[in-house]
């Protein structure tokens, strides 16, 4: 359904709104983000569902500057599809997308 995903008639700030599962983890993390426009100023969306996400890579892909920070400085995140590379940004839109994807598996979106 494109409500959920934010896409086709809903891909804008002033056309995608909450529905039910968003509210229902915005209600429990009032600062977490919970969906694509949470704050009406998000400038990613994802192209599909195609992902590979990888929260803690084995060290031999794991990078660690001498400073105590990951190259790029720590701060930001990629999410890879199989058609490259989808979003880069900030770390609350990594919790958005965790939140989608424990939406997704529980309550079968």
């Amino acid at each position: 359904d494109p409500r959920y995903c934010c896409s086709g008639a809903y891909a804008t700030p002033d056309t995608c709104k909450p529905t039910d599962y968003p509210e229902y983890f915005k209600n429990s993390c009032p600062r977490a983000y919970s969906y694509a426009y949470d704050d009406g100023t998000s400038t990613f969306t994802c192209a599909s569902a195609d992902y590979v996400i990888t929260f803690c890579p084995a060290p031999s892909t794991s990078q660690k500057s001498s400073g105590g920070q990951y190259p790029g400085g720590g701060s930001n995140v990629s999410l890879i599809s199989s058609s490259g590379v989808l979003a880069y940004g900030p770390l609350p839109f990594l919790t958005s997308l965790m939140i989608t994807i424990l939406a997704v598996i529980f309550f079968d979106l």
